[in-house]
């Protein structure tokens, strides 16, 4: 099957989207991937792309087109200006370098805002092809969580989405709470269906070698990773660990990049946790199990906004999978799975006295019961996030839906 993928980030830049276009070329697919120039989360272009562009045109069998945009940077117009230009460009030069190819479907991973899919309509109906929509985050709620307050905007950002799920002939969500709130938003049935995300392969790995940052085995080790933005509760999570400063052994390690990195290391500073709290940039992702394994805890912290009561973040997959307790300082789904599964603490905002405490306790927690957790968030990974079986189900999708007439 000919498969047109739509998507803002790609390879060499870390998203799930790399992974399931792997899987679609096991499966024999052709793929398509039209996408802009790589430059998350550091915010510029990649120096090695503009080097040599040539060698990003092939990821495996997949041909790669890609748009010229304007860079994220790091300041909220410039991200808006670089969801903006990638629309345009997409609209643009986008249709015109697949104009005289032909496909069967066309999927759009929307990791960035629901507007990557309307060049998706454009082309799906000029070529009349059904467009699948893999939904990460849910428009224009993930606008309210962040501060953007002007009605006429979230007005604008709710019809757009209107217009684009209507036209989708399937779309898929990464959580329960989702399903249930786009159907009842947007007045739609069955074609809105779960669908999680999974860890890479490589966090599947029993040899993870040797972690590149420096966790010593004589503290309890709190280890962050992914996109420092502010959709994660990092205020929340300062002030808990001045809560806990106290307990010598406890550390936290943030490893990441964002908009939020400077404001953490200066938060860290003015509130004397350079002790407490260390933080590192990104690193490959071939670097992350490693890390992961030497870790005795994995966090997740989310700002408490009802958006995120129905998220469950794709870094739960890959902790779930690397078989660590889970600390949640979150609200709704996700605490809900870690509770009923017993693979670690949870909290919110509301309450961070209570929070500390039930870190500070899984802290002094004998090993054996840890690994308990560890080996309960593990099995649930398996069962719930296995990678073939989902790619299986999306495959299958693909393969026998028919066009609306």
């Amino acid at each position: 099957m000919r498969v047109l993928v739509i998507t803002h980030h790609f390879w060499p830049e870390n998203f799930k989207i790399n992974d399931f276009v792997d899987g679609l070329i096991d499966r024999s697919h052709e793929l398509t991937i039209l996408t802009g120039k790589p430059n998350y989360p550091k915010g510029y272009i990649y120096p090695k792309f503009k080097k040599n562009p040539k060698d990003f045109k092939k990821y495996r069998s997949a041909e790669i087109l890609r748009v010229p945009i304007i860079p994220r940077g790091s300041s909220r117009i410039q991200l808006f200006l670089n969801y903006l230009s990638f629309l345009f460009s997409l609209s643009i030069f986008g249709t015109f370098m697949i104009r005289k190819k032909k496909f069967d479907r066309i999927i759009v991973f929307a990791v960035s805002p629901i507007s990557v899919a309307i060049p998706a309509i454009i082309i799906s109906k000029l070529k009349n092809i059904p467009v699948f929509l893999w939904v990460l985050d849910l428009w224009p709620d993930t606008l309210t969580a962040v501060g953007f307050k002007s009605k006429a905007l979230l007005r604008l950002v709710h019809n757009m989405v209107n217009f684009v799920y209507r036209r989708s002939a399937m779309i898929l969500v990464p959580s329960n709470g989702a399903v249930k709130k786009i159907k009842n938003d947007f007045k739609l049935s069955s074609k809105v269906i779960f669908f999680p995300g999974w860890a890479e392969e490589l966090f599947n790995d029993d040899k993870a070698g040797r972690s590149v940052i420096p966790l010593n085995n004589d503290f309890f080790n709190i280890v962050f990773t992914g996109n420092l933005g502010e959709a994660q509760d990092f205020s929340s999570l300062i002030k808990v660990a001045k809560k806990c400063k106290h307990i010598n052994n406890l550390k936290w390690h943030i490893v990441g990049d964002g908009r939020m990195k400077s404001w953490i290391e200066n938060e860290i500073l003015e509130n004397s946790l350079e002790n407490t709290i260390y933080t590192y940039g990104n690193f490959d992702i071939s670097k992350m199990p490693a890390i992961l394994e030497s870790s005795d805890a994995l966090l997740i912290a989310l700002k408490n906004n009802p958006i995120f009561e129905v998220t469950i973040p794709g870094k739960f997959q890959t902790y779930c999978t690397a078989g660590k307790p889970i600390i949640s300082l979150a609200k709704g789904e996700v605490n809900k799975i870690v509770d009923d599964i017993n693979a670690g603490v949870t909290g919110d905002s509301d309450n961070l006295d209570e929070f500390a405490t039930k870190i500070i306790d899984l802290s002094k927690m004998p090993i054996d019961k840890l690994k308990d957790m560890g080996k309960n968030a593990s099995s649930f990974a398996k069962k719930e996030f296995n990678r073939d079986h989902l790619i299986d189900r999306f495959e299958d999708c693909l393969v026998h839906h028919e066009m609306e007439k």
